[in-house]
């Protein structure tokens, strides 16, 4: 099984994302089986309590049974008292809200009478405390067996699902390797062809960045944050040396910066992988005259375009979301761009506004090298 992937320098943990579904799964089994054993503890308390009133009224009987043996007797946990038999239904058993009462005639040694014979509710406390700390005890000692069980559930229930992720992942690291050294290589023989550039070589370049575009993009989207290389950076240094890549990319836009140095903590490769696809996603969405600006103050990054504005902004960091079918692209940028932010704990912000641009704003306060 693959515990851990190494690949550039990033280390893909996928022994996380195992424990996080263990932990689910173990967490909903115990859950179901409490609530379970819940519900049956209940019932049998219940039945218990059923139990106790027939175990009250047989002792209460034993009284009665005394009672007409020698009608002098006293008992401790029994009120008795003879009374006219007209005044009651004899012979009778009731529980009332704060007593037991049982009525039975009095003969041989009173004539049309009847004893009643009454005890009060808390009779059964003690018994009824008995009950409750055993189903307490039995819950906790069957904590631990119940838990070895579901853990044990939960690996065989898992272990179909952890195999087929981890061939899915060892297939896209090596498409992602074996990705890079083309791509490298037709773009700098490309680059290295003389003479006019023809229409045929523009579009090998164009599919060549589209292709390192992709590439970078899945490579961000395997990395998790738990190994996030975290270190400071001026972010006018990172976008600066940005700036000949942007205008041999899309050389019909023009570019505007406002930049002033910031230091940051943040993880290098995915910070610039952040810029980079809002610059793309500024670009496709730029009006006739494409202008795209970028420029921060002292605590945000904002990167603008002069387009139609997002229609719906809630998606616009959902997969394979796109603002307009006509706009090139797999709608995975802005998904890509909300994943790494959300590690290093970077807050966007959509300022959009209808046929006039959008501004993607990146809160960069959490992540201030102060």
């Amino acid at each position: 099984m693959i515990e851990s992937l190494q690949y550039g320098g990033w280390v893909i943990d996928w022994k996380r994302f195992e424990r996080d579904a263990l932990i689910k799964f173990i967490s909903l089994y115990m859950l179901t089986s409490f609530i379970l054993l819940a519900f049956v503890g209940l019932l049998y308390y219940l039945d218990a309590r059923k139990d106790t009133v027939i175990d009250v009224r047989s002792e209460m009987l034993k009284v009665l049974y005394a009672l007409r043996e020698n009608p002098h007797l006293i008992f401790e946990h029994y009120d008795v008292k003879v009374s006219n038999i007209k005044d009651y239904i004899a012979p009778s058993f009731r529980q009332y809200e704060d007593r037991f009462e049982l009525v039975a005639c009095a003969n041989p040694h009173y004539q049309n009478k009847v004893y009643v014979i009454t005890a009060p509710l808390s009779i059964t406390e003690g018994y009824l405390e008995d009950i409750l700390h055993k189903i307490i005890v039995a819950y906790m000692l069957l904590f631990i067996p119940f838990f070895l069980f579901g853990y044990l559930l939960s690996r065989v229930a898992l272990s179909p699902i952890k195999k087929a992720y981890d061939t899915l992942i060892a297939f896209n690291s090596d498409i992602i390797h074996d990705l890079k050294t083309p791509i490298t290589t037709i773009g700098i023989n490309a680059g290295m062809i003389n003479g006019e550039k023809c229409k045929p070589l523009c579009r090998i370049e164009s599919s060549i960045k589209t292709l390192e575009g992709l590439y970078l993009n899945l490579e961000s989207y395997l990395k998790t944050g738990e190994h996030l290389k975290m270190e400071r950076h001026d972010i006018a240094l990172l976008i600066n040396a940005q700036r000949d890549v942007y205008t041999s990319l899309y050389p019909k836009v023009e570019f505007r910066y406002g930049l002033t140095p910031l230091y940051l903590n943040i993880d290098k490769i995915s910070l610039v992988r952040i810029i980079d696809n809002l610059v793309a996603n500024a670009v496709k969405y730029s009006g006739r005259s494409p202008l795209v600006i970028i420029q921060n103050d002292s605590r945000s990054l904002y990167i603008s375009d002069n387009g139609k504005g997002i229609v719906q902004p809630d998606k616009i960091f959902d997969r394979h979301y796109r603002e307009s079918a006509y706009v090139t692209g797999y709608g995975l940028g802005l998904n890509i761009v909300k994943k790494l932010a959300d590690q290093m704990n970077i807050q966007i912000e959509i300022l959009s506004t209808t046929e006039q641009g959008t501004t993607f704003k990146l809160d960069l306060s959490n992540v201030l090298d102060e």
